[in-house]
């Protein structure tokens, strides 16, 4: 946006992500993912949608902003057979 009113703020978070392979028999290899998505805690918006009008010479604006989720995570497992 031209605006900085209508900017959403600088945010940084950290992720870490962990991988473990391994074989058995009858399988080429099996990996295990887990993600710790911010793990910091980070509170914060990415993204937003806004609005103004006029009536009877008056402005009326509107800004909403979407939090992101705080601390997540995810797990993944593959096998190639």
């Amino acid at each position: 946006t031209q605006s900085d009113e209508r900017s959403i703020d600088k945010y940084f978070v950290n992720d870490i992500i962990i991988n473990y392979n391994f074989k058995i028999a009858k399988v080429k290899s099996i990996n295990l993912q887990l993600a710790l998505n911010n793990v910091l805690e980070e509170e914060y918006e990415n993204n937003a949608t806004g609005w103004f009008t006029y009536v009877d010479n008056k402005i009326y604006h509107e800004y909403n902003y979407f939090t992101q989720a705080g601390f997540n995570f995810m797990m993944k497992a593959s096998v190639n057979f």
